[in-house]
């Protein structure tokens, strides 16, 4: 953080033509598909925001979330699904975003080192062999 900024944001995936549109104040990263580039990333961020409005899943948040980093996500796609009180903070779309990112930030800043466990429990909640099971109960109650 540098003097007088309370947070820095660093955006990660983020394409030329954006990055010559961001403010120098954000840091602005290419897309990677390191895994470690990713865990570093995760691990070294107070927090992650997910701003997608049109995410199916989350996998992101997921991944943030088996660092130990908690995750801000929007309320307009499945994403509020991968995130509870405990590890995370849902924002309303129909809010003013910008307020309610600011105020759950500083919610989660002040959390400690207990919230990197719960984060990390919540990861470990979702798997593949889950999301099929649970696929399935679904299918079979909606044939009934």
């Amino acid at each position: 953080r540098e003097k007088g900024l309370p947070y820095r944001i660093v955006m990660v995936g983020v394409q030329k033509k954006l990055h010559k549109r961001l403010p120098k104040e954000i840091i602005a990263l290419p897309r990677t598909d390191s895994r470690q580039q990713l865990v570093e990333l995760y691990s070294c961020a107070d927090v992650m925001w997910n701003p997608s409005s049109v995410e199916t899943f989350g996998l992101v948040n997921i991944e943030a979330l088996a660092c130990g980093t908690p995750v801000i996500t929007m309320n307009t796609t499945a994403c509020p699904e991968t995130v509870d009180s405990t590890c995370g903070r849902v924002i309303d779309a129909d809010a003013d975003v910008v307020e309610s990112l600011l105020r759950a930030v500083q919610e989660l800043s002040c959390q400690g080192p207990s919230l990197s466990d719960a984060c990390r429990k919540r990861a470990e909640t979702f798997s593949k062999e889950r999301s099929y099971t649970n696929y399935l109960e679904l299918y079979k109650e909606m044939l009934e």
